[in-house]
């Protein structure tokens, strides 16, 4: 696995026009690399891959979808583009679906609301997330660990 994990992140790394990031290789798995990683498209990518291997389930799961979320929004801010938001926004949703009480996701599925438009959504999933979680906004410098 560690191999298989270390070569994709390479190749997303040349991909994008990057050198391969060194603390990647921190990461024994692409679970880790979902749950740690900070770099927008090394989230997606990391969280892509570990969804794809089919063996995370209940919280693991949805925390997967939250983080590959942030890893859309992040890019979509990165780039400038309103390409990423529809794809957060499912991965939000799917992972409230199997955790309605993950904040994490609500928080997410608030900010895509406000950047699509949609004021009294966005602001709805914002006040939630913080009432249930007042220090929440402070996460956001980086994925959550699980």
């Amino acid at each position: 696995m560690t191999g298989k994990f270390l070569a994709g992140l390479a190749a997303i790394a040349i991909s994008v026009g990057a050198a391969p990031l060194p603390a990647a290789a921190q990461y024994k798995s692409f679970e880790d690399a979902c749950a740690g990683e900070t770099d927008a498209l090394m989230v997606k990518y990391a969280c892509d891959s570990y969804l794809a291997e089919r063996t995370a389930s209940g919280r693991k799961l949805a925390w997967a979808l939250a983080n590959r979320g942030w890893g859309y929004f992040n890019t979509s801010i990165a780039i400038s583009s309103n390409e990423y938001y529809a794809p957060a926004l499912a991965d939000f949703e799917a992972a409230l679906k199997i955790d309605p009480k993950l904040n994490f996701a609500l928080y997410g599925r608030g900010m895509v609301k406000l950047k699509r438009g949609d004021t009294a959504g966005g602001n709805a999933d914002i006040a939630a997330a913080t009432k249930a979680r007042p220090d929440i906004a402070r996460q956001f410098e980086k994925p959550l660990k699980r």
